[in-house]
């Protein structure tokens, strides 16, 4: 995702490419104003690292994200690294820097973030079904891990596993 000038965001890319071999996956994105470049090693059957990098964002902090979401169940216990609980329910949880402390773990897995990341809980995704585009459904819901990329081809990490 961009922002642009208007302040909008631009979700289409102007071209992409998908490579695999046996070391990683490796998926190319580019918008009007940066490329995205995403690789993703499995290390073994429990563990995965996902590396994003962006090249020129027009040097602006708050034109690039690398947004994923993960698959929660209203109900479950998510704790952060700082080693906080939270409840997934109804209120919104917003996790940022000290809050987060680098990870998130649910129900047997484990996610190490850089410093930047935030989470949000929960986000209602689009549906091009029905007459309301963003129903506030809970168990449609999911959480949002949302990492800013510079444009300096610096490479960010995430690492999964899985006990």
């Amino acid at each position: 995702m961009k922002r642009l000038a208007t302040g909008e965001w631009s979700r289409f890319p102007l071209d992409a490419l998908i490579q695999s071999n046996w070391d990683a996956d490796t998926l190319c994105v580019a918008q009007e104003g940066f490329s995205l470049r995403l690789a993703i090693t499995p290390e073994d059957s429990s563990r995965a690292t996902i590396a994003v990098q962006a090249e020129s964002t027009y040097n602006t902090t708050d034109s690039c994200f690398f947004n994923f979401p993960l698959i929660l169940s209203p109900g479950n216990e998510l704790r952060s690294g700082a080693g906080k609980s939270y409840k997934l329910g109804t209120e919104e949880i917003r996790l940022t820097g000290k809050s987060l402390g680098g990870a998130l773990a649910c129900r047997g897995w484990e996610v190490a973030l850089p410093p930047e990341a935030e989470f949000l809980w929960p986000f209602y995704t689009y549906s091009p079904y029905g007459a309301e585009r963003v129903p506030k459904n809970l168990e449609a819901a999911v959480g949002v891990v949302r990492i800013p990329l510079s444009g300096n081809s610096e490479w960010i990490t995430v690492k999964f596993s899985v006990k």
